[in-house]
């Protein structure tokens, strides 16, 4: 799994991402564990007093939790907290002792004393009355009225102050709850619809009754039942926005109060449950299911990922993560072959990513036909100017696709390095190169009668869209960039995501991620250094500058304006 990204902020555009960038040319494939719980392996976890353990369920079945209060270790069986007493911090086998002098039930455990030999730790009244002590598999509740014991069939995964309406499949009559949040109806409950390439955590059966059947991503984007769909990007972020005002802690309102595992430490994820007390708020109900990556299975009760129906590549997508320990959602690059779990959004799905233009239906559009090639580009024209509404596609001999992909240079067009955008070599223009530039328009690589638009070109067009705090959501498309990212486009400028490209002129590298930025040359240089115009998926502002960086370093998008 690739590591999570930030949504970025240009400020400016190469002082964000430089570093970011060389960094992750050479690591590309970096993964992370899915979570450091591996499959049938107890967790544990220390908590103040004993009010504050967990829910005692067969999810947590095995798991150890130290009690500062009492200085006293308890282990999850059978659905009750029982103490266990102990002469060392190291463990062996185990017993049960009912105490009827104190109403505790004690785990006694065998360990090696200084000299080696065995002694069993018991208490008096258990020494007094051996014919009562119990085998390791039996348990005894604690009764005490300040250690009370903990039953998960007294908690549901759903929030009972909301209303919740039901859906039945007709595919198997399998009945999932839902929920209204906002305008979009959810399923609340994860799909366990059988198809092929989907199984069970840790191929057990039980495990899909839990926690839904987990899916790689081909089979989840057919899985849901008729009239539902697998939710997108867009859908995702408008769950996010809608279900609490503050986005860094969506995953509290979207996580049940039930089964997940939490990390007890001040400022925790459990802190703020317990303070805030709107855990599931949205009645989403999301439970940790855990998932399959590289085939291994892993995460049950501290993780689950849902997958989206926007693709990155051929090979590999996003995930929305929640994690036991985050109080905010976090969006993971994957392989497709993973198996997560899947939540269906009411309504169908759209047949394809084309029906979602980039244009403003409010704008009337020009068109351009470039005569080298025989490419069409729509036109707009934006105060006095005239610009192209799309990006160059324009194939030059150092011009790449965004990851050397065809269907990016469809969807972006190309990238070209800015010798190469103002019709030089990189001998002449390149890296360390001063330039030597005519003065007037430079048509470098645009068609006939168009130029790549100088500082001051791009200036006068920032104050054409207002001039102020919204000139970057005045320009980006209402479409195609990552959650929250789009803009108004009342400009009709419809500017997308063209990513970047940086390193070597032959052989470029690229982030790792799409629909996060753009960037657009400038025919302007300065000391080496170039004015671009970037916009961000986060911020509403354009900002044109040199960044003080090492600019012809990098690639980016082409957009001609007009003679």
């Amino acid at each position: 799994m690739a590591k999570e990204f930030p949504s970025k902020i240009l400020m400016p555009f190469l002082a964000t991402i430089a570093l970011v960038a060389f960094s992750a040319c050479g690591d590309k494939n970096a993964t992370d564990p899915l979570t450091e719980n591996i499959f049938g392996s107890p967790l544990s976890l220390e908590v103040k007093t004993f009010g504050e353990l967990p829910d005692c369920n067969d999810i947590r079945e095995g798991m150890e939790a130290y009690v500062v209060e009492n200085s006293a270790t308890y282990v999850c069986l059978d659905e009750k907290w029982v103490k266990e007493k102990s002469s060392s911090s190291s463990r062996s086998s185990s017993s049960v002792t009912p105490q009827s002098s104190d109403g505790e039930t004690s785990v006694s455990s065998s360990s090696k004393g200084d000299g080696g030999s065995e002694a069993a730790m018991t208490s008096s009244s258990a020494k007094s009355s051996s014919s009562s002590a119990k085998s390791s598999s039996s348990v005894t509740p604690v009764s005490s009225s300040s250690e009370t014991s903990e039953s998960s069939s007294s908690v549901s995964i759903f929030n009972p102050k909301i209303s919740y309406g039901e859906l039945t499949d007709s595919r198997d009559g399998q009945t999932y709850r839902t929920v209204k949040i906002g305008n979009q109806v959810w399923m609340a409950e994860n799909l366990n619809y059988e198809s092929a390439n989907s199984y069970c955590y840790g191929d057990s059966a039980s495990s899909c009754s839990k926690f839904g059947r987990l899916y790689t991503w081909y089979a989840a984007v057919d899985a849901c039942p008729s009239g539902w769909h697998l939710p997108r990007w867009a859908e995702w972020d408008t769950l996010l926005t809608t279900a609490v005002s503050n986005k860094a802690y969506a995953g509290v309102a979207l996580k049940s109060s039930a089964v997940w595992n939490p990390l007890l430490v001040v400022g925790s994820y459990f802190d703020y449950v317990q303070t805030y007390d709107d855990t599931n708020i949205s009645g989403f109900s999301a439970l940790p299911a855990g998932g399959m990556d590289n085939g291994k299975y892993g995460g049950v009760g501290v993780v689950v990922n849902f997958w989206n129906a926007s693709e990155f590549n051929d090979d590999e997508t996003y995930v929305m993560r929640l994690y036991y320990s985050e109080t905010y959602e976090s969006w993971w690059r994957v392989s497709k072959q993973n198996a997560y779990s899947v939540r269906c959004l009411q309504g169908e799905k759209q047949s394809s990513l084309s029906s979602e233009s980039p244009f403003n239906p409010n704008v009337e559009y020009g068109e351009l036909t470039d005569s080298r090639d025989g490419r069409t580009y729509k036109t707009v024209k934006i105060g006095d100017q005239v610009w192209m509404a799309e990006n160059l596609n324009f194939e030059t001999a150092s011009s790449h696709c965004f990851i050397d992909s065809t269907k990016f240079c469809e969807k972006y067009g190309r990238l070209y390095w800015w010798a190469d955008a103002v019709g030089k070599t990189e001998e002449e223009c390149g890296y360390g190169k001063t330039c030597s530039l005519p003065s007037g328009n430079i048509q470098g690589v645009c068609p006939d009668g168009w130029h790549l638009p100088s500082k001051t070109e791009f200036e006068t067009l920032l104050t054409a869209v207002g001039g102020n705090s919204k000139t970057g959501s005045a320009l980006k498309s209402a479409f195609g960039w990552y959650l929250g990212g789009t803009g108004t486009n009342e400009s009709g400028f419809s500017a997308l995501p063209g990513e970047y490209m940086f390193g070597s002129w032959g052989d470029p590298c690229f982030d790792d991620h799409e629909a996060t930025v753009a960037g657009f040359w400038s025919s302007t240089e300065e000391n080496q250094e170039v004015y671009n115009m970037s916009v961000g998926n986060n911020n509403d502002i354009a900002y044109l500058s040199t960044d003080d960086g090492d600019t012809k370093a990098f690639g980016f998008s082409v957009r001609c304006v007009k003679d």
